[in-house]
């Protein structure tokens, strides 16, 4: 469950922000470790990322409404734990007390939660399984220039079971508490709040775009493995890509880039020479354009 941090967590309707300096805005957290424990009193590890539709940058006095996403890798042992148990599908639920799926997570420091819905997913038959989850906050309106920073913290998941035939699954709803491990940096979201909404050129990281690329002679393939770096390692965004063989074009593509990644795959590449894939990675609001390319021999 990617927790992205929202003042609407606490019914705050505004909010006094935090020094401004370089503000490198997170465009999601990083993979976040969770210690967790089960209604059979098993301890798991889950894995969480998790992001929101804030904005990098607000003009003072303006609202934004976050929209939480996340997603929620349960390790097999878990999964298989679920499936014995003949639930088919999980789904957010509400158990005997109450209690409901909830993100724990702080804006700037300040901590509190955020109820969210769990849609029905498919319990697979082997393998980890990841369960997305979604939440929708209220306005934050910052009252002062500086950075609102949203990070993630504990959070509790009821799952409601159901076997292949709709009924409810044994031990439904499932509870499952998930602190999350300490010594990680659960910066989910950084948000920057100017005098007239836009970045400050300090805010605007640098990129360099690094190309690789690979030919699969069986399969008459190329594949080719983008890497935008930055500070953050999270730059978004698009691409262009154009492919050559020598001064003849052969394709020419946009990809998403997503967390600093983008993968190409050309297929039916048969003739023989020296393809060359440049690469010109456009930029976002908090990451700069840069350019990369890498040639790869066919036959």
């Amino acid at each position: 469950m990617h927790l992205k941090s929202s003042l609407a967590a606490f019914g705050i309707a505004s909010l006094v922000v935090t020094g401004l300096g370089a503000v490198p805005a997170v465009a999601a957290s990083d993979n976040l470790a969770y210690a967790c424990k089960d209604p059979l009193n098993r301890d798991f590890t889950f894995t969480v990322t998790a992001d929101t539709n804030a904005p990098a940058s607000i003009k003072v006095g303006e609202s934004f409404t976050p929209t939480v996403t996340a997603k929620v890798t349960v390790p097999n042992a878990l999964r298989e734990t679920l499936a014995s148990l003949g639930a088919a599908t999980v789904e957010g639920g509400t158990n005997a007390a109450g209690e409901s799926t909830s993100f724990g997570f702080a804006v700037n420091g300040a901590a509190g939660q955020l109820p969210a819905s769990v849609p029905v997913t498919t319990v697979p038959a082997s393998g980890d399984m990841v369960v997305p989850a979604t939440a929708v906050g209220t306005a934050i309106t910052p009252t002062a220039e500086g950075t609102v920073k949203l990070t993630a913290g504990n959070f509790t998941a009821v799952l409601a079971g159901k076997t292949s035939g709709g009924g409810a699954s044994t031990l439904s709803p499932y509870k499952v508490t998930c602190t999350l491990n300490p010594g990680q940096d659960a910066t989910v979201d950084t948000v920057a709040v100017t005098a007239d909404g836009t970045l400050p050129p300090s805010a605007v990281q640098a990129t360099t775009t690094k190309v690789s690329g690979s030919y699969a002679k069986k399969q008459s393939k190329i594949v080719a493995r983008i890497k935008v770096g930055s500070a953050d390692k999270a730059a978004g965004g698009t691409a262009k890509v154009k492919v050559t063989r020598g001064k003849k074009k052969v394709k020419s593509l946009r990809v998403d880039v997503t967390k600093g990644k983008a993968k190409v795959v050309l297929t039916k590449v048969t003739k023989p020479g020296t393809y060359t894939i440049t690469v010109s990675y456009k930029g976002d609001a908090t990451h700069a354009k840069s350019t990369g390319k890498a040639k790869v021999k066919v036959g």
